[in-house]
């Protein structure tokens, strides 16, 4: 837990639902530094020992920790189905944590990921209608999970860390 007034907000969501946008607002404040789609989590491998687990943790931790600004902003969309990693942060993290949801309605971000997988399709790989849907629908479930789960308490300081 922080000791100091130095914030990390994490900004996920869907792919193509507004994660941009917001971080182009956020840019304005001042004293603040922008990672834009790291992808620290995204890395991971399933079944890795915990040590090295919380190893890693640790070294983005102080990563993270060494910016002077007092604000770090780090927007990766698919950090979404790594929130467990996030919470295991607020333990190792000088800074404080916040998450922040982006969720927009499903058909213009299925179809802003059609398009963007028939322009680039390098990044999105070969996508479908079902693919969109599957692909906006996995992130959604996590959300929303995320929310009825922590809803359930809402004055806990997890909690309070959470932005919807």
């Amino acid at each position: 837990m922080s000791n100091n007034n130095k914030k990390l907000i994490f900004i996920v969501s869907s792919p193509r639902s507004g994660s941009t946008l917001l971080l182009s607002y956020l840019c304005g404040i001042p004293n603040t530094k922008v990672l834009y789609e790291t992808r620290y989590f995204t890395s991971r491998y399933l079944g890795e020992d915990s040590s090295i687990v919380q190893t890693r943790l640790k070294y983005i931790a102080d990563y993270l920790d060494s910016f002077e600004e007092e604000i770090i902003i780090e927007k990766t969309p698919e950090h979404v189905f790594h929130l467990e990693d996030i919470e295991k942060l607020r333990d190792i993290c000088k800074r404080d944590i916040y998450v922040i949801y982006i969720v927009r309605p499903p058909v213009p971000t299925i179809l802003s990921l059609i398009k963007a997988a028939k322009d680039s399709p390098e990044l999105f790989g070969d996508i479908d209608l079902l693919g969109a849907c599957e692909k906006y629908e996995e992130s959604l479930v996590v959300i929303y999970s995320q929310l009825i789960l922590k809803g359930n308490k809402p004055n806990t300081p997890t909690v309070k860390k959470y932005v919807y």
